[in-house]
């Protein structure tokens, strides 16, 4: 067995094993080898009992299927898989890199939107919007210090 620690967080459990098991394949082996019993062998006869052979075998694989799918649910319950949290670690970090990229590229946006130090409230005046936003001239800001600083 590898001891490597990434491959310790890949093992499977015995109950994971044991829900794999019960909710895998039923029968397919069964019944492609009951179906490929000849009809007729070498020796020209039809194989006796063929037919009660691929009977037999389909009973059983539904017998199992019905047997076994019906207790799936019980078994999975029983086996305690932890709650999965992919889809919430994904939101996680989509936020996580949305927010970074928003930060990193905030210097840039800033400096495209500030207008020049020595521009006319003329400028301001005309964005559209200005007057219903409220947007004033950074002169009129009392922080304003004149330089932009990332």
């Amino acid at each position: 067995m590898d001891r490597r620690p990434q491959q310790r967080q890949r093992r499977v459990s015995n109950r994971a094993r044991l829900v794999s098991t019960i909710g895998g394949f039923h029968g397919a082996v069964s019944l492609a080898a009951a179906l490929a019993v000849p009809t007729t062998p070498a020796s020209g006869r039809a194989f006796p009992d063929r037919d009660a052979i691929i009977f037999v075998t389909a009973r059983i694989i539904v017998l199992t299927l019905v047997l076994q799918g019906l207790s799936l649910p019980a078994v999975v319950r029983w086996a305690r898989f932890p709650h999965d949290t992919s889809v919430q670690q994904e939101r996680l970090l989509a936020e996580t890199l949305a927010t970074q990229e928003a930060y990193a590229a905030m210097p840039r946006v800033a400096g495209r939107a500030l207008p020049p130090h020595d521009c006319s409230h003329a400028w301001w005046s005309n964005l559209p919007g200005a007057a219903s936003t409220g947007r004033r001239h950074p002169s009129k800001h009392r922080a304003n210090t004149g330089t932009f600083r990332a």
